[in-house]
């Protein structure tokens, strides 16, 4: 047996060192998130999961990482006699430990970002597709800002500023994450056959040129002008005699940290400054590449991307708002009209054609680090 073991202060510092491993703290929001996925088992039809995964980070190919945690919700809804949907919330979660670190939010506006948690699927770009928009007020989050973290030993003595820029890598790990999820997403494969044997896209072309409007604006008008046989052609050609489910996919990147969260109010001389301690935080970061080759499937587009930060005592809670985005998901589609659930295959295939063809010259804030 090590001699360390019998040693009181030996045996501190390997517990220590372990701490600042971070495994400890993958440990428990393991044990966390376990706990949830129980206390959500019982709600019939909703299939909650936790597990680690391996995944092929996109800027890296042939290699691979490991997501410290990844929670689903995972739902099948027949929408109508065509169309059901096979829904998966996700919540991919990375650890950071850090000793003596605590963090401190300072608000700010740049609340437009909290849109853009990734929301994609084969819905998008339709009408039907149109109405998840509203749905992102589930995630809604009160303290949004910029992070700074303070070297603060045994909580009670300030030291330095942590130069780490902590969160900001980690956000842009569970965004490597949630890339790799939706790359390759280009839509079923039928459809495209199907718009070349209705010859959409010329005759899209031509209504495009005729009016000189970008192609997004002039689709919609496009598609509302298609005569009732070519889109009954359509709907016939793409789902045959049955139904088809289709899939929609939506992420709420998560940083977990083993510190307290502070919310500082700061007046513009420094007086009067006040702390306040607060259950979670969403930070921006901007992520290289993003979102690229994946924009035809994704709701909202843009670089600067939200990441949520919380501790473990808190974690439940923001799980839980993962549960609330999964009913208002539903609840909108649900809620579609008759039109909108006939033409959103047509809407949205053409919207995938039409972004591939013209996404990249004509629209420039569809670009990314990619282009």
């Amino acid at each position: 047996m090590s001699d360390w073991l019998s040693n009181r202060k030996a045996r501190a510092r390997v517990v220590a060192l372990l701490a600042k491993a971070g495994v400890p703290l993958e440990l428990e929001v393991a044990k966390v998130v376990s706990e949830v996925v129980e206390e959500m088992s019982g709600t019939t039809g909703i299939f909650p999961s936790s597990e680690t995964v391996v995944y092929e980070p996109p800027d890296s190919p042939g290699t691979y990482r490991e997501l410290d945690r990844l929670f689903q919700l995972y739902q099948e809804v027949v929408l109508d006699d065509r169309t059901g949907l096979q829904l998966l919330v996700s919540a991919p979660i990375e650890c950071k430990s850090r000793e003596d670190v605590e963090l401190f939010l300072f608000p700010t506006d740049r609340t437009r970002a909290l849109k853009r948690f990734p929301l994609f699927g084969d819905f998008i770009g339709s009408r039907l597709g149109s109405r998840l928009r509203g749905t992102l007020a589930a995630l809604r989050q009160e303290n949004v800002g910029s992070l700074v973290a303070l070297k603060i030993k045994n909580g009670s003595t300030p030291g330095s500023v942590e130069k780490e820029e902590l969160v900001y890598k980690a956000g842009g790990a569970v965004y490597d994450f949630a890339y790799s999820d939706m790359q390759g997403f280009n839509g079923d494969g039928r459809e495209v056959q199907v718009i070349r044997d209705l010859d959409l896209l010329t005759q899209f072309d031509a209504f495009r040129n005729e009016h000189q409007w970008t192609w997004e604006f002039a689709l919609p008008r496009f598609v509302t002008g298609l005569s009732h046989e070519v889109r009954e052609q359509f709907r016939e050609a793409y789902f045959g005699t049955g139904r088809l489910f289709h899939s929609l996919h939506a992420h709420v990147p998560i940083v977990c940290v083993d510190s307290p969260l502070y919310e500082v109010k700061w007046e513009p001389t420094g007086h009067d400054v006040e702390f306040r301690e607060i259950p979670s935080a969403a930070s921006i970061i901007r992520k290289q590449g993003w979102p690229g080759e994946c924009r035809g499937g994704l709701l909202e587009k843009g670089p600067e991307l939200p990441v949520l930060i919380t501790n473990p005592k808190h974690l439940p809670q923001v799980l839980r708002r993962l549960d609330q985005w999964r009913q208002a998901i539903v609840t909108a589609l649900q809620g579609a009209s008759k039109g909108e659930m006939r033409d959103w295959p047509i809407e949205a295939a053409l919207y995938r054609a039409a972004m591939r063809i013209y996404g990249d010259v004509h629209s420039w804030h569809y670009r990314s680090d990619l282009d």
